[in-house]
């Protein structure tokens, strides 16, 4: 577990008061590594009432407003996915690092425009997908990694809920919505991070109405291993990984949301009678991606995933979602 002791405090902004940011709020809070300075919101009686509900010093009726107040040393981004790349390029352009929540943007070509900025200004931008920072997801790469399971051949994972609020942002097109967005993100990462290497291919098949409400994706890679990925949000609620190779599987049954006083996955091999269950250390991903962050910040050192991993994502979400409307496998094109 990293140790928050060497790190400066920083002061947190954060853009917008939608819920996730509760789960960054606590995790500052135990990471030790900052404190939440101030919230900003287009309606600045809302922000005041979030602000004062949590002890937070400072609130904005407006981002610009907070961005250009020198009361904050880093900015938090959940806000809809559709203004993430824009108000995270504002924040960069204010002198200000960004933890962006995922999607980092609607397209690759849009996250490339945010490392370009990233890039000018010298300042940090990451994609806040806190499942990765869970000491499970390090257990579970060691083990590929280190032939646990011998060559690795395919990935099948899922993140599928059903979204009873027709309002939500999740359901929302104009907003940046639907399943591959809101949750399948999260598979396409896991592929690419346990593989250790980027798609070439993408083939897609969804349900559609407004926005994806279902979509089931085959991703090759250049070894010839093949990752399928499930998002939905219309199903009955399923959370699980499992890669398998040529000498056995690791099966994940809580792949997005590990425990913070353990962990664990299941192994199956072949040249053991019974599954193993393989016990990972407990973290609050929330607080390890926070200070993470802060490190990174801090030290002016590279974080465990940069903003490139960010452009790579949605370069393979790009070609999910053209593959499914074409109707034919696509090439990922990474600019």
């Amino acid at each position: 577990m990293v140790k928050a002791s060497s790190i400066v405090r920083l002061r947190w902004g954060i853009l917008g008061t939608a819920s996730i940011a509760d789960k960054i709020v606590n995790g500052i809070k135990k990471a030790g590594c900052g404190t939440v300075t101030a919230i900003a919101s287009r309606d600045a009686a809302k922000a005041r009432q979030w602000a004062s509900k949590r002890n937070i010093p400072l609130s904005f009726g407006s981002y610009e407003a907070l961005l250009k107040s020198g009361e904050v040393d880093v900015i938090y981004n959940p806000l809809p996915n559709r203004m993430h790349a824009e108000w995270t390029i504002n924040a960069l352009k204010a002198g200000l690092p960004v933890l962006c929540e995922k999607p980092l943007a609607m397209s690759a070509s849009e996250a490339r425009a945010v490392a370009d900025v990233a890039k000018t200004t010298g300042l940090l931008v990451v994609e806040a997908f806190m499942y990765r920072y869970h000491p499970l997801w390090e257990c579970v790469t060691k083990a590929v990694k280190n032939g646990q399971i011998g060559d690795p051949l395919s990935i099948h994972s899922v993140f599928a809920f059903r979204l009873d609020d027709e309002s939500s942002i999740a359901a929302s097109a104009r907003l940046g919505g639907g399943s591959l967005m809101d949750v399948g993100c999260y598979p396409v990462h896991a592929a690419r991070m346990v593989f250790g290497q980027e798609p070439v291919r993408a083939f897609a098949f969804e349900r559609r109405r407004q926005v994806d409400d279902s979509l089931t994706g085959i991703l090759e890679f250049p070894n010839g291993a093949v990752a399928t990925i499930e998002s939905s949000i219309e199903s009955y609620e399923r959370h699980q990984f499992q890669v398998s190779g040529t000498a056995g599987t690791i099966i994940v049954d809580k792949p997005w949301f590990p425990g913070e006083e353990s962990s664990s996955f299941i192994m199956k091999r072949e040249i053991e009678f019974e599954d193993r269950i393989v016990e990972c250390d407990g973290d609050d991903a929330y607080r390890a991606q926070v200070l993470d962050f802060a490190k990174a910040v801090v030290k002016r050192q590279t974080p465990r995933w940069d903003v490139q991993d960010a452009v790579a994502n949605m370069a393979v979400i790009d070609a999910l979602f053209a593959s499914a409307a074409l109707g034919r496998p696509v090439d990922v094109m990474i600019p």
